[in-house]
Order: structure tokens, then C-alpha cells, then sequence
């Protein structure tokens, strides 16, 4: 059986972050939705009791404002009209009605009616007195509550009336038809019930017993729940006659279509803030353990390219303390095992070289007893002999390819067996390069070479070997000019960097392949038809022995710029110099 692949270790990380971090979100969710609910509950509230006492407050100016139309058209009335024809009076009720007022009546001192608009008709006979109040009337058949003025008024010798009123239902309230999470209602009170506004009484609304009690009792408003399984609060505020009796009552509650927080519950929200506080959780887990797992991760594959013999793989040092020095330490440890593997390299190297070489100088010292004797003959040959011209010619050929072989095992000595190196304080510049240019100044006005030398400005002191030093120089030169066979620009020019001189000479030639640039300072390796290889490897051995180093760089077609760097001498060793 194959078992499913475990997670890894970022995924773990945010798998246990979540699970030890829901209890307590759940918890404070809880808690937090708790004391918001209560919160928003109060000021929720304190917001519905407002309204509706705003929109009572509106009510009792529409009854003030019916009673003053009323007066102003009985004034008119009492003045101007001839109230034997309606036509005389049909102005003023348009006008009444463009006023927004649904019912116009006039009628005289014996209940008759002048005049009569809208369909709505007062319960009852109209009260012969000034009156304004909140009543009950018909409309189209059904009990409406509505806002009523009388004033009295006399034309013709005799006493009239006229009414005006307004239904007062949801649409008197213009202002809360703007906002969509208030529900407005008004209703009327019928045997110790509320009814609405349809005039149904089998929909009476509910209201406790205890809030309407209240409201009969004469209190301006009272905000409670509209039943014992309803969590929303509803605020009822009292609409009284002229005598301060109980008639009707404006009722505001958070509308059904609520689309904010206030149309969620303590669950709802409570549901809302955990998804929100786990979803934060969750990128947080999953930040934190990316953060973890970044260094964890970067560790590993440093450690896997380390494996695969890259020792300059490097991680970066972050990750919080602990893995910043872990990295650190993985870095240092790579650092290490990367000079180790140089040295072992390098050492190898040598050793091979150091059992070439003795054997090479082996072979040399056995090649050089017969190559004498073969000169010796030679030469005995060519003095003894009447040779004929193409005799002696072949004899010449013969001491020139011994002197050549000579050259070269004595090259192949020096290289296996230097002699000892005698340092002494010298100038770069003055007792080195300027000697090598002069010796070889014939050399480069023979390949049309032009030299510039850089005078640094200031005195280049090392601690050497001069003719060693003056070896190196000098096979530089050398070379430079077989890649130079024509013409071209030596330049030659020394800086210091701190405690190192380096010396630098560049040509103009054709440059080195870089195939062959790695392989120019290994011994036996050249790239002339008649060279040993070891100038450049002899060069290198030199320059270390003084504590330097030689390198090289070169782009074919570019020429090639060889830098050879030397400790310049400290003031201590110029003092003791100076001193002795």
C-alpha cells in the first residue's frame, strides 16, 4: 500500500498555526460579535426612538399647518365667495388640493354641504368649532387615521365650516421613503390594538403589553421587541388628539431588505467575524510559515548543491536569529570547504607537477650526457675534416638543434630544480622594468613595437629577487612579442592598492582563446611550435615564491593584459632596511 506523501514543512506550519489559532478566534469572534451587536443594538435603537419621535414631531406641524389653511380659506371665503354656487368655492378647494390636502368640506350651521371633495368622510358629524386634531375616517369604505382642521367662518348671514384634512399613513412620511433599511407604519389604535394602516383587524401588529400600556399612559415613545422570538427592536411613538388620548402610533423597525450591519443578527455577525478573523489567520500562518520555511528551504538546497561538489553555493542570512546563524554557519562551512578543495586541488596539482618534473629532470640529466657527446664529436668533426660546403651545412644544422635541446633541458632544470631566491629591497619600476626594456628595446624595434611605460609618480618598493623578477618580465615581453610579429603597442604600468604593487602589461596582439587561457601558467603546455611551455609556469613559481600572484586575462582579437601582484614593502621592513 502506497501512502499519500506527507506535507511539507510550510504547510504543516500553516495547518498548526490555524488549528491552535481557531479556538481562540472563534472566542474573541464571539465576544467581539457580542459587544458590536450590543453596541449597534443600543445605537440601532436610540436611532428608531429618534425617528419616530421626528416623524410624530412631523405629524403634530402637518395638524398646525392644516389648521392655518384652514383658517386662511375660511377668511377668504368669509370675504370673497358666493357661497350659493360651488363654482365660487371650486378655486379654494384646488387650491386645498394642490396643497397635498385629500379631503375639502364646507357645509353650513345645519350640517349641510356646500361644497365636498376627495372621498374620504368624517366619522360622525364634522365638530361646528375651531378643531385641529388626529381622527379617525372613512376612506373608500375603510377606517383610516387623518389629520383634520376646522375653522368657522360667516358669509351670506349665516355660520359656516370648512375641513381640510389628510390621510395619515407610510406615504404622508416622505422622508422615510429615502431610506431603504428603515420600515415605517402607521397605524391606529382599535380595542387596545394596533392596526395598520390596510385596516384589517386580523393583522393587528404586535406590540407588548406592557409598551402600549405605557403609551396610553403618556409616554412620548417606547422602543422593545415586537414579540418574544423577534431579536429586532421596533420604536413606537404616540400620535394624540386634541385631547391627548391615545389614537395612533408611528412604528419604526430595521427594514427586512437591510443590506448593512444592520440588517445582521448576533450570529450573522458573529459568522461574518470568524470567516474574516480565520481567512486573516490563515495568510498569517501562511506568511509565517513561508517565512520559516523560506531559510529551511534555501538551507536545503544549498546543502544538496554543496553535495553535488558546488562550493559556492551561499543561503542568505535572514529568518529571525536562531537561522541567521545557522546560515551563517552553513556559509562559513562552505566558505571552508571550498579553501580546502582549492588547496587539495592546488596540492595535487603540485604534487603531479613536482613527480613531472623530477622525472622530466631525470630524462634531462640522462639526454644531456650523450647530447655533449654528440656536440663534442660535432665540432671535432667540422674542425679535423675537409667538408664540402653542404657537408659543414649539415654539421651547423646538427650543433644548432643540440644547442637547441641543450636550451631546453637547462629550462626543464631550472624548472625542476630553481635556485635558491635572494630577496632584496628594490624598486619595481627603477631596477626591474626599466633593465628588462632596455635589454629588450632591439627586440621591439624589430617587430615595430612601440613601448609605454608608466611612471607611477612614486617609488614601487618590494622585497625580491631581481634577475628572478627581471625572468618574469622579460618572458612577458617575449611573449608579447610572438603575438605581436609585426607591429603593435606594448604598455607597461605599476599601481599600488594598499600593501599590493601590481604590475600590469598589456599588448595589442591577438589575444588567447579562452580554451587555452585556463591552461597557459600549467608546465609543459604552449601553444608555439618550438616551445617548452614552462616560461609561464616558471613565471607563476617565481611570482609565488615572493608572495604574489600572476594572472591573465584576454579576449581573442583584444590582446591580452597579464597582472602580476606583489606585497610592497611595510614601513617596519623600510626601517630596518634604512637602519642596517
Amino acid at each position: 500500500m502506497k501512502w499519500p506523501r506527507p506535507l511539507s514543512l510550510r504547510w504543516r506550519l500553516v495547518v498548526a498555526f490555524v488549528l491552535v489559532s481557531a479556538p481562540p478566534v472563534l472566542i474573541a469572534s464571539y465576544l467581539a460579535a457580542q459587544a458590536i451587536a450590543g453596541v449597534f443594538q443600543q445605537n440601532v435603537e436610540r436611532w428608531l426612538n429618534e425617528t419616530s419621535l421626528f416623524l410624530v414631531s412631523q405629524v403634530n406641524d402637518a395638524v398646525t399647518e392644516a389648521d392655518r389653511s384652514a383658517s386662511t380659506i375660511a377668511t377668504a371665503l368669509s370675504r370673497d365667495a358666493d357661497l350659493s354656487s360651488s363654482d365660487s368655492i371650486k378655486p379654494y378647494a384646488e387650491l386645498l388640493a394642490a396643497a397635498g390636502y385629500d379631503y375639502v368640506r364646507i357645509e353650513d350651521e345645519n350640517g349641510t354641504a356646500r361644497y365636498a371633495s376627495g372621498a374620504t368622510a368624517t366619522i360622525g358629524s364634522m365638530p361646528h368649532r375651531a378643531f385641529k386634531s388626529v381622527l379617525n375616517m372613512k376612506v373608500s369604505g375603510a377606517t383610516k387615521l387623518a389629520i383634520a382642521a376646522v375653522r368657522p367662518f360667516d358669509a351670506a348671514g349665516a355660520r359656516h365650516y370648512v375641513l381640510v384634512s389628510n390621510i395619515l399613513d407610510e406615504r404622508f412620511f416622505t422622508v422615510s421613503q429615502g431610506i431603504k433599511s428603515l420600515d415605517v407604519r402607521v397605524t391606529r389604535l382599535e380595542d387596545g390594538k394596533l392596526i395598520g394602516s390596510d385596516g384589517d383587524p386580523a393583522k393587528a401588529l404586535p406590540i407588548s403589553t406592557d409598551a402600549l400600556q405605557s403609551l396610553m399612559a403618556g409616554a412620548e415613545s417606547v422602543v422593545a421587541l415586537g414579540s418574544p422570538d423577534d431579536e429586532v427592536a421596533t420604536a413606537y411613538a404616540a400620535i394624540r388628539d386634541d385631547q391627548s388620548h391615545l389614537v395612533g402610533v408611528v412604528l419604526c423597525r430595521v427594514s427586512s431588505e437591510a443590506t448593512g450591519l444592520e440588517g445582521l443578527s448576533k450570529w450573522q455577525l458573529f459568522v461574518a467575524l470568524a470567516l474574516i478573523a480565520g481567512a486573516i489567520s490563515t495568510v498569517v500562518g501562511f506568511f509565517l510559515a513561508e517565512r520559516i520555511s523560506r531559510p529551511v528551504r534555501a538551507l536545503t538546497r544549498g546543502l544538496r548543491a554543496v553535495a553535488g561538489g558546488d562550493y559556492q553555493a551561499r543561503v542568505p542570512e535572514e529568518g529571525g536569529q536562531e537561522l541567521e546563524r545557522l546560515a551563517a554557519g552553513f556559509n562559513a562551512m562552505t566558505e571552508q570547504l571550498g579553501r580546502l578543495q582549492a588547496m587539495e586541488s592546488d596540492m595535487r596539482r603540485r604534487q603531479q607537477f613536482a613527480v613531472l618534473g623530477e622525472a622530466a629532470a631525470m630524462i634531462a640529466h640522462e639526454i644531456r650526457n650523450p647530447l655533449g657527446i654528440i656536440k663534442t664529436s660535432s665540432q671535432v668533426v667540422r674542425m679535423r675534416s675537409a667538408l664540402k660546403p653542404s657537408e659543414d651545412r649539415l654539421i651547423g644544422f646538427v650543433l644548432d638543434e643540440v644547442g637547441r635541446i641543450d636550451r631546453l633541458v637547462q629550462d626543464i632544470l631550472d624548472y625542476a630544480r630553481p635556485r635558491e631566491t635572494r630577496k632584496c629591497q628594490l624598486d619595481l619600476m627603477a631596477d626591474v622594468v626599466a633593465r628588462v626594456i632596455a635589454m629588450a628595446a632591439p627586440e621591439m624595434q624589430k617587430h615595430n613595437v612601440e613601448c609605454d611605460v608608466a611612471e607611477p609618480g612614486e617609488s614601487m618598493l618590494i622585497s625580491g629577487d631581481p634577475d628572478q623578477l627581471h625572468q618574469v618580465l622579460l618572458n612577458l615581453i617575449l611573449n608579447a612579442l610572438d603575438a605581436m610579429p609585426e607591429k603593435g603597442r606594448l604598455t607597461i604600468r605599476a599601481e599600488r592598492a594598499g600593501d599590493v604593487i601590481n604590475l600590469i602589461v598589456s599588448d595589442t596582439g591577438a589575444g588567447i582563446e579562452p580554451q587555452v587561457l585556463d591552461r597557459i601558467f600549467d608546465p609543459f603546455f604552449s601553444t608555439k611550435a618550438k616551445g617548452a611551455g614552462l616560461g609561464l609556469a616558471r613565471s607563476r613559481g617565481i611570482i609565488e615564491e615572493h608572495g604574489g600572484t600572476i594572472s591573465c586575462r584576454s579576449e581573442p582579437g583584444h590582446g591580452a593584459e597579464f597582472t602580476i601582484r606583489l606585497p610592497a614593502l611595510s614601513v617596519t621592513e623600510k626601517e630596518c632596511v634604512q637602519s642596517s
